[in-house]
């Protein structure tokens, strides 16, 4: 089989398109924890967060789950750096 120009381009495209593709799979796992702006913040309770709503980029709200009958709604003033709680809701 005589290998032309053109089949030479599309075998170099292809190679080239499986080494970016390996590359990016690798780095996909590593970028979350370089490039990541988003880190893991402690709340003053151990509900889980059902639900989040920022109104700009410092205020916010979270509400919990229902755990041991009770429920939250946590706030923020500062991005998230601290929550405080808003109100405590009982079943």
């Amino acid at each position: 089989m005589k290998h032309t120009s053109h089949t030479r381009a599309v075998r170099f495209l292809s190679s080239l398109f499986y080494f970016f593709s390996v590359f990016m799979f690798i780095n996909a796992f590593n970028a979350g924890s370089v490039y990541s702006q988003w880190y893991q913040q402690s709340i003053p309770v151990s509900n889980p967060i059902v639900g989040l709503e920022f109104v700009d980029s410092l205020r916010g709200w979270a509400a919990t789950s229902s755990y041991q009958d009770t429920s939250y709604i946590l706030y923020t003033t500062n991005g998230g750096n601290n929550w405080n709680i808003q109100l405590k809701i009982t079943e």
